[in-house]
């Protein structure tokens, strides 16, 4: 959570990123109306709006978001997806709108809002609640201290440094913002480019359009092309183009957007009369007296093949077979068990095609941004890279 306070751009994130987050992603056609040619604005290098996310300081935001996927998944199982739904799980497929609150790294909210109901995700210091007006079902969990923000270290050098380190700091780190971000774009130069591609218009505000796109064209990722607003520096949208697709893979952003701080009784959340309430232990922030040693040969093994943009992750252990059947979430309810997050993925990996090579047989699930190959000796092999790439590297790695 330190994290989030000094650094203020990533927590404006969260009002996008949170969508994104709850699925993976969250990773997307132009759903934003109010988007067309871009305002004037002052000529700003890419460098300068990378250092402007790192400064951004607003009181707070709120509107309204949009969100599309269309990554290319696989016909969903009836029951499964399509737009308009309440249910966090649908975000990777059709379109859906959300209210956002954030009045700072500790006070947000999140709505999902669906043509039958509402889901919310509601965090006010060290409360979090999650509500469904679908079955009027609310979950309750109260975070730590140092987790709500109390208690935290107070900023400083990390401990361990070595004191012959200490006076080369200075040289080690940047010492400006825009020194990092002319550092982070150095880093990244070798296998990205960044550039500010002019003025657009976002929830009828002037936004500068940084594009992010991979110098490996044999990546399937085209572009990330994120909308920063042009006087608070805040993101207000965000696109992943698809190699050989005019429209977004995943599009996310806002519609209407207030900069103005919401008020506090937005995140006082109490439940609905009649709804029923689970209380969610609190994680634990001590370390075990005594921590079990792991069977290392039943623990999977992880690693990364290649590097940058086409870097593909490797899972190779003890992983269920793709053929098994994915019943309902323990705990579910009678006639939720479709809408289940584990039993959407089940019912995804079911319905994909078989396919085999001299790596052997298995199931491969191919979208538009990300391909994943999950063989039947238990192997799973991920990447923004097409199909014969992961044939490759499973022929490669057994």
């Amino acid at each position: 959570m330190a994290a989030l306070t000094r650094r203020p751009a990533v927590r404006w994130l969260v009002p996008l990123g949170v969508v994104c987050a709850i699925a993976l992603i969250a990773a997307m056609t132009a759903v934003i109306r109010a988007a067309a040619s871009g305002g004037s604005l002052p000529a700003r290098s890419a460098t300068t709006l990378v250092s402007d996310l790192a400064t951004t300081n607003v009181a707070g935001v709120s509107g309204t978001v949009t969100e599309r996927a269309d990554l290319g998944l696989p016909a969903l199982p009836t029951g499964m997806g399509g737009d308009g739904s309440a249910d966090w799980t649908q975000l990777l497929s059709g379109s859906h709108t959300m209210r956002v609150w954030s009045a700072g790294p500790m006070m947000n909210r999140v709505a999902l809002l669906g043509s039958l109901g509402e889901s919310d995700i509601v965090r006010n210091g060290a409360d979090v609640w999650t509500w469904s007006s679908t079955d009027n079902t609310a979950t309750h969990l109260r975070l730590p201290s140092i987790a709500a923000g109390a208690g935290s270290p107070s900023p400083g050098l990390p401990r361990g440094i070595p004191s012959n380190l200490v006076p080369l700091l200075p040289k080690l780190l940047p010492a400006t913002p825009q020194q990092a971000a002319a550092e982070l774009l150095a880093a990244l130069s070798p296998t990205t480019s960044v550039r500010n591609a002019g003025a657009v218009t976002v929830a009828g505000r002037s936004a500068y359009e940084l594009v992010i796109a991979p110098r490996d064209t044999a990546s399937l990722v085209a572009s990330i092309r994120v909308d920063i607003d042009g006087t608070e520096h805040v993101p207000l949208r965000l696109r992943v183009f698809a190699k050989g697709y005019g429209t977004p893979a995943f599009d996310i952003g806002f519609t209407q957007v207030s900069f103005d701080r919401p008020d506090a009784s937005i995140f006082r959340f109490s439940p609905p009369p009649g709804a029923t309430v689970t209380q969610v232990p609190a994680p634990s922030l001590k370390r075990p007296s005594t921590t079990p040693t792991p069977d290392r040969a039943s623990m999977p093994h992880v690693s990364v093949i290649g590097a940058g943009w086409t870097a593909i992750l490797a899972v190779q252990g003890q992983l269920p077979s793709p053929s098994m059947r994915y019943g309902p979430i323990p705990g579910s309810k009678p006639g939720q068990s479709d809408r289940a997050g584990g039993s959407m993925l089940g019912a995804i990996i079911q319905e994909l095609p078989t396919v085999s090579g001299s790596w052997g047989t298995g199931r491969l699930l191919s979208t538009r941004l990300l391909s994943v190959l999950i063989t039947n000796d238990g192997r799973v092999f991920a990447g923004a890279v097409a199909p014969s790439a992961l044939y490759a590297a499973a022929a490669s790695h057994k």
